[in-house]
């Protein structure tokens, strides 16, 4: 049956709302994408993944969702989930899906049963009956069988029409790959916040550069790295001076022996909080750079020297000396007397072991020389 140029539009504008990012769980996305593509008083989402074990192919425990649009409308997700694991066998969509596995195009209850048939049954009395539904037109995700999922749509009336079922067929193939999209989608944001998350940990960052050498994306803690050694990026997404730049030189190097790229050398500049080193990776193919940025903490706080077993102010007093600063630099920083600063260091000196203050300051700059580089 050939579609109107309404319908067609209309299954157009769904298939484009499918492609399109998900905000929430694709199966609460994918319900709001169908509302106009196949009218109905609710409709909903279900998935179950069939133990194949069993001649009658039962729901896995504990493996079975459910999704509903407009969401909430049935009431509590459990009482559901638990008429759905009484009532499976009994159900004629699920019934007939598991026998066909899942091959079978839209279909509805009422092209399976009659209505004294149908309300003969138990899922009907204890799940249909009460949330006034007397038909419903179902579809499976093509190709995911033992799991069965897919969309159906419930009305109070047998109306579900020949037009029903053939839009939901075409829409069918477009719902398994939007799913698959998703995931792939779901799962690279998470690597991505791993990522970062690991990333910002080592205090390393990642810039990507595009060709033409404007940054085309970056980690958080990258960003963080470049605005702190070298300014924030310029107009255009171009790098700082100073790092555009040295990517420049470092891609004209000369070819050392038999035409084989020199070394690109780091470049590693000093900061308020330490140092940063700058690495250029082997270009890609597509003409990409991709510059690996990693900080070590030069400057040591408080905290930093706790592991030493000095107080809060003597690791501060400490922290100020391993920095170069004199008793009265300390003091007027601290503000508090030089005769206190004496004292801590004194304090200090006894725990760490040590004599005198070039001692001391030693044994704090180790665990600057100690962070991750």
């Amino acid at each position: 049956m050939a579609l109107s140029m309404r319908d067609a539009r209309t299954l157009v504008d769904c298939v484009a709302r499918l492609y399109a990012p998900p905000a929430a769980a694709f199966e609460a996305h994918a319900l709001v994408a169908l509302r106009d593509l196949v009218p109905a008083d609710t409709r909903g989402w279900s998935t179950f993944v069939l133990a194949t074990n069993s001649r009658e192919f039962q729901p896995s425990e504990g493996l079975a969702s459910y999704s509903y649009d407009p969401p909430g409308i049935f009431g509590l997700r459990e009482r559901i989930a638990e008429l759905a694991a009484e009532l499976f066998h009994e159900h004629p969509l699920v019934a007939h899906y598991v026998r066909t596995r899942g091959r079978a195009p839209a279909t509805a209850i009422s092209d399976l049963l009659g209505v004294r048939a149908f309300r003969r049954l138990g899922v009907y009395n204890e799940f249909f009956r009460p949330l006034g539904i007397e038909d419903q037109l179902a579809v499976p995700l093509p190709d995911s069988f033992p799991r069965l999922a897919g969309v159906h749509f419930h009305r109070s009336t047998r109306s579900f029409k020949a037009r029903d079922r053939q839009l939901l067929d075409l829409v069918g193939p477009h719902l398994s790959r939007a799913e698959r999209n998703a995931a792939a989608l779901r799962r690279a944001r998470r690597l991505s916040a791993g990522l970062d998350t690991a990333l910002a940990t080592l205090r390393a960052g990642v810039l990507v550069l595009a060709a033409d050498g404007r940054l085309e994306t970056a980690s958080a803690i990258g960003m963080t790295l470049v605005s702190t050694y070298f300014g924030p990026p310029g107009p255009l997404r171009l790098l700082p001076a100073e790092l555009r730049s040295w990517v420049a030189r470092a891609r004209k190097l000369p070819a050392g022996g038999a035409a084989i790229p020199r070394p690109v050398e780091p470049l590693i500049r000093d900061g308020p909080l330490g140092r940063i080193v700058v690495r250029l990776l082997p270009r890609a193919a597509d003409g990409s750079d991709v510059l690996v940025l990693e900080e070590r903490r030069t400057v040591l706080t408080p905290v930093a020297l706790a592991s030493l077993g000095v107080s809060r102010r003597e690791a501060e007093v400490l922290a100020w000396v391993a920095a170069g600063k004199s008793n009265a630099d300390t003091a007027g920083i601290l503000g508090i007397a030089v005769a206190t600063v004496k004292k801590h260091l004194e304090h200090a000196y006894t725990k760490l072991g040590v004599e005198n203050r070039q001692a001391a300051a030693a044994r704090a700059r180790e665990i600057a020389d100690a962070a991750p580089r």
